[in-house]
């Protein structure tokens, strides 16, 4: 196999682009850490089909591909950045936690978003303080993928996130709401039950609804009941009690079933 390997490293330099995207998949197959810096040169490579299977070669490698790939994140190339980032976030390697955390301030909205999830898989607490501006990225595709890196990362991050629920910006309060709503906090139940009354945006109070439910804890069950009167709460209030599972919502929700219980606005 040693021979092979080599012959095919070779091959990644060949005129044809067809030939090194041929390289780079058996390369995938062998998994030799000889074969990493020659196919994170071929992320600059001009066909993309070669890209694409020196991507999954180097993701198939794995560990020793982590700190090669991880220097593209500093690439003049976007592309280059891109497919880095991108490698990383299924890799998920903790040694190259500061250059992820680094990306998330990146000009290019993929590699702030693959950035995101390798944080987020990786699951270290010092991420934090770099993820909780990008719950206003102008992006919606970094937010969502911030708000669950967050979630993933898990008790570390709430105080941070309870923090965020007084943000000026209601994107941003939305999205804290959604991630404690994933991490399913029993610490952000009351903040929660906050935001769901008094709020000034319908988005958020609605998510708060949502994330309640997620978290399915008892103490929500009669102030859930109680914001089933405003009707844009009522219908997520009406699937946190559900996922609840709390006797305490019955009588409720069949008056709902009935055609009882309208909201009072």
């Amino acid at each position: 196999m040693a021979d092979s390997v080599l012959e095919q490293i070779a091959a990644l330099k060949d005129e044809d682009w067809a030939i090194r995207e041929e390289a780079a998949s058996m390369l995938a197959s062998f998994r030799d850490a000889r074969a990493v810096v020659p196919l994170v040169a071929l992320l600059s490579d001009p066909d993309r089909a070669v890209r694409d299977a020196a991507i999954a070669a180097l993701t198939a490698i794995g560990e020793a591909s982590v700190l090669p790939v991880s220097t593209c994140l500093k690439n003049g190339d976007l592309t280059v950045q891109e497919l880095a980032a991108s490698i990383l976030a299924t890799i998920a390697d903790s040694r190259v936690l500061d250059p992820l955390i680094e990306a998330l301030q990146s000009q290019d909205w993929v590699v702030r978003m693959h950035a995101a999830k390798a944080l987020g898989r990786i699951g270290d607490a010092r991420a934090v303080p770099g993820l909780i501006p990008l719950l206003q990225d102008k992006v919606k595709a970094v937010r969502v993928d911030v708000t669950s890196a967050l979630a993933l990362i898990g008790r570390a991050a709430v105080p941070s996130l309870l923090e965020a629920l007084k943000h000026d910006e209601w994107i941003v309060r939305l999205h804290t709401v959604e991630a404690l709503g994933q991490m399913q906090s029993p610490d952000a139940v009351e903040p929660l039950l906050y935001v769901l009354f008094n709020d000034r945006d319908a988005a958020v109070r609605e998510d708060a609804a949502r994330a309640l439910g997620e978290i399915k804890d008892p103490r929500a069950v009669e102030f859930l009941l109680t914001a089933m009167n405003e009707v844009g709460v009522r219908p997520l209030a009406v699937e946190a009690l559900g996922k609840i599972g709390d006797r305490r919502a019955v009588p409720a929700l069949i008056g709902i079933v009935a055609g009882l219980n309208k909201p009072a606005h």
